[in-house]
């Protein structure tokens, strides 16, 4: 996962190696990856980088789409331009 994320323009961030940062070539604006086990979440403003995130992932990885994100780690969300999708297990990539 770090492989493609890296190859696509993300960086880890210091702070924390599970969360890649890259700025929208489009909009400017902050695109942020978070990866626990076999979930990411993706938050970034303009939906259309979102797709071009999705499409880039769905061409290494088997990935279903979970849709808008609700609950992370037992964390009830709700207001936040956030999407999130699982890895499938069948992955050999991982």
């Amino acid at each position: 996962l770090k492989g493609v994320l890296v190859d696509a323009g993300f960086a880890p961030l210091n702070a924390d190696p599970c969360v890649f940062q890259k700025t929208s070539s489009c909009s400017g604006e902050p695109m942020v990856i978070g990866a626990h086990v076999d979930d990411c979440i993706c938050s970034c403003s303009d939906f259309s980088e979102h797709n071009n995130i999705k499409e880039m992932m769905e061409k290494v990885f088997r990935c279903e789409d979970l849709g808008s994100l609700r609950c992370c780690l037992g964390l009830q969300t709700s207001g936040l331009a956030m999407v999130s999708f699982r890895f499938r297990k069948t992955d050999t990539h991982l």
